[in-house]
């Protein structure tokens, strides 16, 4: 998913690296400023009239297609891949799964291919679904609130608290507070006006029950079926080890609600909502939750750990879910703030070292099974390319950094940081005028008048490669490398001179150490 590199949100008091407890090298904090931010613009070009046309065609409100889109994927065009077992990867922008898919392509006349790759095409395809539930609910179109019998069926959750907690407070949530998706500019992409007065046609309001005694504060209980749960070894094969990072291939009421329906057979001890607001915790850590199908094999974790070689992962290990799709482009920072909370809380009770052969993704440890995303693609940890900028009432942004650095209070001792040099590029300025030193000669440029000869047209000089080496730059460092008693008595008369104030006479050419336009390379010490 997004992460193993969350491990690193961690980060030590001290910053730096950590170091695991046998000796191995630590991970490099990476930095916490966000990367380039894409036009959302851009690659939301036209979907505003995508919903409206569709919604025009067949008569869906177009509040309730934006809210549904936004809700199951932010509008992105997600390729979903299967993550539970029994439950068909979703995609595009409105997610759609298994029989949807095929229900939709026969309402259309287009290949289920189509409905996959082509967004306006598959934002008609919901459109198409909903009004085929609804009209065979026979529900009055111009109520907003009637519809929610039909959305709930086409997301297909399976357990009805899920149901009703995906209608009430995600997609009308939406619709209650509004929406308003703007580019880098600040000029409105598309939107859905606020209906703070709507109520869902859907039993209950399916509100969650918070934990007696949580194992970690604030989070809620939706308590997973012992079904969907075990036991943990008795012996140390059971004491928790890992944190595994997952992505749930889709949204979050939706992963919670399969992971507690009894017929899933799988689960996990957190779930971690699209923009960190909620987390669930539907198995206790002290149990055995069913969230990675893999035995251990320690040459998929550089040898570490090796008494578990063979055992079930799930003897040992703590399983996160992140609402989302493991190919999506970015990830909301908040998500990654409370994430990283958990985490660091986790391994902080558990006695988890943090380090990348401790905090992992389930494709590390299952990489033929697992939905995490590769380092590179669309979906690696580092994307560039950032989510809409999206506001409800009021106005929120998301972020598209995928790691945000929680400082997490590190076990005794702490490790002292690897210093590592970071070559830099950064040009300084040559100088302007002329210095004085006691161990060179003064240096003086003169000034270019618009009579002087014009500079060359051709290509700038080369520049030489940084080096990697810890060097120092600065201007007082940039003299000359002769040696006072190589130098000419002419050039230590100018000396002389420039020390005692004396000004050079009209025979005395200036010294240049280098042509001021040549540029320079500056290497930064460690």
């Amino acid at each position: 998913m997004i992460l193993p590199l969350l491990a690193v949100a961690c980060e030590g008091d001290d910053g730096g690296r950590f170091e695991d407890e046998t000796g191995n090298q630590g991970i490099d904090v990476p930095d916490p400023m966000d990367p380039p931010e894409a036009d959302p613009g851009e690659y939301l070009e036209g979907i505003d009239g995508e919903f409206i046309r569709a919604s025009e065609e067949f008569g869906v409100p177009v509040s309730i297609l934006k809210a549904v889109g936004f809700v199951e994927s932010r509008w992105e065009m997600v390729e979903g891949q299967v993550e539970f077992e029994g439950r068909d990867a979703a995609f595009g922008t409105m997610a759609l799964r298994g029989v949807n898919l095929e229900r939709a392509a026969k309402l259309l006349g287009v290949e289920v291919e189509e409905i996959k790759t082509d967004r306006e095409t598959n934002i008609r395809a919901a459109a198409a679904v909903l009004r085929d539930m609804a009209d065979a609910e026979g529900i009055d179109r111009d109520d907003l609130g009637a519809w929610a019998p039909s959305i709930a069926a086409m997301a297909d959750i399976g357990d009805k608290a899920a149901s009703i907690a995906y209608i009430h407070y995600d997609v009308y949530g939406v619709i209650k507070n509004g929406l308003v998706v703007t580019d880098n500019d600040g000029n409105v992409i598309s939107e859905i006006q606020p209906e703070p007065t709507v109520e869902p046609n859907y039993d209950g309001t399916g509100g969650p029950v918070l934990a007696t005694n949580p194992d970690y504060p604030g989070a809620i209980f939706r308590a997973a079926p012992t079904s969907n749960y075990g036991s943990r070894a008795a012996n140390s094969t059971g004491k928790v080890r890992m944190v595994i990072i997952h992505s749930c291939e889709g949204a979050y009421s939706g992963c919670w609600g399969w992971l507690v329906n009894s017929q899933s057979k799988v689960s996990a001890h957190y779930v971690v909502k699209e923009d960190g607001s909620e987390i669930s915790q539907l198995v206790k850590e002290d149990k055995r939750a069913y969230h990675i199908a893999a035995a251990y094999k320690k040459s998929l974790n550089g040898g570490q750990e090796p008494q578990l070689e063979g055992v079930s992962s799930n003897h040992f290990t703590v399983g996160i879910e992140h609402a989302g799709f493991a190919k999506q482009a970015n990830w909301n920072a908040n998500l990654i703030e409370q994430s990283a909370k958990l985490v660091c809380n986790i391994t902080k009770r558990q006695g988890v070292p943090i380090d990348k052969y401790h905090i992992v993704a389930h494709g590390q440890r299952s990489p033929t099974t697992a939905s995490t995303p590769a380092r590179t693609g669309r979906g690696r940890p580092t994307s560039t390319r950032s989510p809409p900028r999206a506001a409800a009432s009021p106005r929120t942004r998301r972020r598209s950094s995928p790691i945000r650095t929680t400082r997490c209070p590190s076990r005794s001792p702490i490790p002292s940081p690897i210093p590592s040099p970071i070559p830099s590029t950064r040009r300084r300025r040559a100088p302007t005028r002329p210095r004085s030193s006691s161990t060179a000669p003064t240096a003086t440029t003169t000034p270019r008048s618009p009579s002087s000869t014009p500079r060359p047209t051709g290509p700038p000089p080369r520049r030489r490669p940084a080096s990697t080496a810890a060097t120092t730059c600065s201007p007082r460092s940039r003299r000359s490398a002769t040696p006072p008693s190589s130098r000419s008595s002419s050039t230590r008369a100018a000396a002389r001179r420039s020390r005692s104030g004396t000004r050079p006479g009209p025979t005395a050419p200036p010294t240049r150490r280098s042509s001021p336009s040549t540029p320079r390379t500056r290497t930064s010490a460690p």
